[in-house]
């Protein structure tokens, strides 16, 4: 499997690929907005490099399950649709929103759009514990505590799929016990120490978390 490659053709536009294998499941998201400043649909996004009988799932951080199960092609020709209901379907996807994706071919597939620094995604739901998946608005491979987060609770939990082992690498607990600066920080479980992960463009986070909390790329990058 080729990692996840991005070229940011000036400073307001670029494009993502991924290769991907069949059989394999995928949890990525786009790390770019809308050309035009407009909500973006899942076909909007996930359009190009894709061949018939894929699966897309959404994630409803609000409910705690997977509520969308949409299939490539099957429905309609060149579109994700809805078996349960025989229906072109087409739900918004907000920005830093990733979704699991499933190949049922080897292909390329391609995310283009603008290049922003001032998006946050927003990971949880205001006063409960929950778990969410999103992914960083921005074409560059960052190391999990190189991004900037805002809300976080000490003792919150962090995952990142790998498409290789096609499992959950982790957990990353969010901690201010490691290193004795009094800085929370990711930490890695298995050996107590500073998370080093490097997070590749447009790859996953899903996190435990309560309340509201936001990612978004350093001023430095």
């Amino acid at each position: 499997n080729a990692p996840l490659s991005a070229a940011v053709e000036s400073d307001t536009v670029g494009y993502t690929t991924i290769a991907m294998e069949a059989g394999k499941w995928y949890q990525i998201g786009t790390p770019f907005v809308a050309l035009n400043g407009e909500k973006e649909t899942v076909g909007d996004v996930f359009h190009a490099g894709f061949t018939k009988g894929d699966m897309l799932y959404i994630y409803d951080s609000e409910r705690g399950y997977y509520s969308s199960f949409l299939t490539w092609g099957t429905v309609q020709e060149g579109a994700w649709g809805d078996e349960a209901t025989w229906t072109v379907s087409n739900p918004v996807l907000p920005a830093g929103k990733a979704v699991f994706i499933r190949k049922s071919a080897n292909s390329t597939i391609t995310l283009s759009g603008r290049v922003a620094t001032d998006v946050k995604t927003l990971f949880g739901n205001e006063g409960k514990s929950t778990w969410s998946q999103g992914v960083l608005v921005y074409p560059a491979d960052t190391g999990i505590n190189d991004m900037q987060w805002e809300g976080l609770k000490e003792g919150d939990t962090l995952y990142v799929y790998d498409p290789m082992t096609q499992l959950y690498k982790g957990p990353l607990t969010w901690t201010s016990a490691v290193e004795g600066t009094g800085t929370p920080k990711w930490c890695d479980e298995a050996t107590w120490s500073v998370a080093t992960e490097k997070i590749p463009v447009g790859q996953a986070l899903f996190i435990q978390t309560t309340g509201i909390v936001s990612c978004s790329p350093k001023a430095s990058h």
